[in-house]
């Protein structure tokens, strides 16, 4: 099996971060969580392992939405 490194980035507007995990639910479910507890709410962006977007939510979501992306599917 092979694993294939993803990344989240949570966007404060004056600070960035990014979090690397194998796991694609785990970086989602953790950004979400973030995302709804944050008294700073931030923008998330899930990236693949190729740097494409596949999914973002901004301060105003409630939720992930998938980007639609040519090039394959997520991994």
């Amino acid at each position: 099996m092979t694993h294939v490194l993803c990344v989240l980035h949570v966007d404060y507007g004056t600070s960035t971060t990014s979090l690397f995990s194998n796991d694609k639910v785990a970086l989602m479910t953790f950004g979400r969580d973030h995302h709804r507890a944050a008294k700073i709410v931030p923008d998330l962006m899930r990236g693949d392992h190729r740097g494409r977007v596949r999914a973002t939510m901004d301060e105003y979501a409630t939720d992930w939405t998938e980007t639609e992306n040519p090039g394959g599917p997520d991994q």
